[in-house]
């Protein structure tokens, strides 16, 4: 969307400046160096615009990853519902879960909240471009025995439409 704003600005801009070009239709001097200049700030004005929409979709996908994490640490599966998609894939579920999409999500969640107590993540580093973000980070927890763990790990998640749709999972215990 965003290049198709950028190459949509670019060509108005280059007709401009063939209508500059074409000095049958300039009066003035003063004409042309405002024709100039109106289309060099069109130019730099429609590169501004497609960087901040890639930063908003960026932010926004940032945003909605650290959601995620908050949901699981919560164990609370109904605030997955507005931040992964229905068909989502995880292509690192556990074997243990047979289910796909949120509902696989959901039941992660719900599992890892029997399993463990006082789960918290902390991200280390959250790393976004476009659709994709990458998020290292450690967990801590107590299973059912009162063992400790501590994990670190990274998710890698991708975006459509501001929902999760697809999803791996790398972990070192």
């Amino acid at each position: 969307m965003a290049n198709i704003l950028y190459i949509n600005c670019l060509s108005i801009y280059v007709n401009l400046l063939l209508i500059y070009l074409n000095k049958s239709l300039m009066k003035s001097k003063f004409t042309s160096q405002c024709l100039i200049i109106g289309c060099l700030l069109g130019l730099i004005s429609c590169q501004v615009s497609v960087k901040r929409t890639i930063n908003n979709e960026t932010f926004r996908n940032k945003a909605i990853a650290e959601k995620i994490f908050a949901a699981f640490d919560l164990g609370d599966p109904d605030a997955l519902d507005n931040l992964i998609a229905k068909n989502a894939i995880d292509h690192s579920k556990p074997e243990e879960i047979k289910s796909n999409g949120l509902q696989a999500s959901k039941e992660l969640c719900k599992m890892q909240k029997f399993m463990y107590s006082k789960m918290k993540s902390t991200i280390n580093k959250i790393i976004a471009e476009g659709d994709m973000v990458a998020v290292y980070f450690t967990s801590k927890a107590t299973d059912n025995t009162g063992e400790e763990i501590k994990t670190d790990g990274v998710d890698i998640i991708k975006f459509k439409d501001g929902k999760a749709i697809e999803h791996w999972a790398f972990t070192i215990m």
